[in-house]
């Protein structure tokens, strides 16, 4: 097992840095693009939950009432397989739903940045096999400190490089820290995988291009560090908001 002590969540001087946008208004602009979009994915996951769920509901309730009619009169071997399929075709269809609404909209986040970050840690962990720590210390746990879009950004970049960890990285573990320190949240994601060479062109791959435009749309900054065989550490840093903006 490599040494995790070699990847702290800490800046370091030869960081690849994606600065804040120079033009303010273009970045109000790209915010609220931004927005308008959350705000769809989010009534989108309400449609879903609300009227695909009643009728798949209604839908195995009435597939396992035919179920029971067989069982109970009936010897047709056949009928009941079938029965049965379309009880568990049924079944998929609510799996693959609340899959939907998840990524659409993760209902987790209504608890707030850290215990959605604590929750998607042991997510990827059971998931994966990949041990993955989470650490989010007082300042970071306020409700009131971000809003819901940079919520739901932050989330998001934290997933996709879980996730490019798991499918590129062949590292033993991996950690997520949150911090608010003055008026900057810091989130970090670590691991002690093989690690790249970050001035390489192609490390704009594994995902990483989708987390900077994420980043540039909440006016932050992105660092990267990472080396061959010497780990990860991606790094990101927003402004808090005065004003909390909430995605109806």
């Amino acid at each position: 097992m490599k040494n995790q002590s070699a990847i702290q969540h800490a800046p370091s001087p030869q960081l690849q840095s994606v600065s804040p946008l120079q033009a303010p208004l273009s970045c109000v602009n790209e915010r609220l693009r931004e927005q308008v979009k959350e705000s769809e994915r989010a009534r989108i996951a309400r449609d879903l939950h609300d009227e695909l769920g009643a009728h798949l509901t209604a839908i195995r309730m009435a597939v396992a009432g035919l179920d029971e009619k067989i069982k109970a009169g009936a010897t047709n071997a056949s009928l009941r397989r079938q029965a049965e399929y379309a009880t568990s075709l049924v079944d998929d269809a609510g799996s693959t739903m609340h899959r939907i609404i998840d990524d659409l909209h993760p209902p987790i986040l209504e608890y707030g940045i850290a215990d959605a970050l604590e929750w998607l840690a042991k997510s990827h962990a059971k998931q994966t096999g990949l041990p993955c720590a989470c650490e989010c210390d007082e300042a970071s746990r306020s409700t009131s400190s971000i809003d819901d879009f940079q919520a739901i950004s932050l989330y998001r970049v934290a997933r996709e490089a879980l996730n490019n960890i798991a499918r590129h990285a062949q590292a033993t573990s991996a950690s997520i820290r949150l911090q608010q320190i003055d008026q900057q949240m810091i989130l970090s994601i670590a691991d002690d995988g093989r690690g790249f060479d970050a001035s390489e062109p192609q490390a704009a791959g594994h995902g990483m291009r989708n987390m900077r435009e994420r980043v540039r749309g909440l006016a932050g900054q992105l660092e990267l560090d990472s080396t061959p065989e010497g780990g990860t550490l991606l790094r990101i840093s927003i402004p808090v908001t005065a004003a909390r903006i909430t995605i109806e």
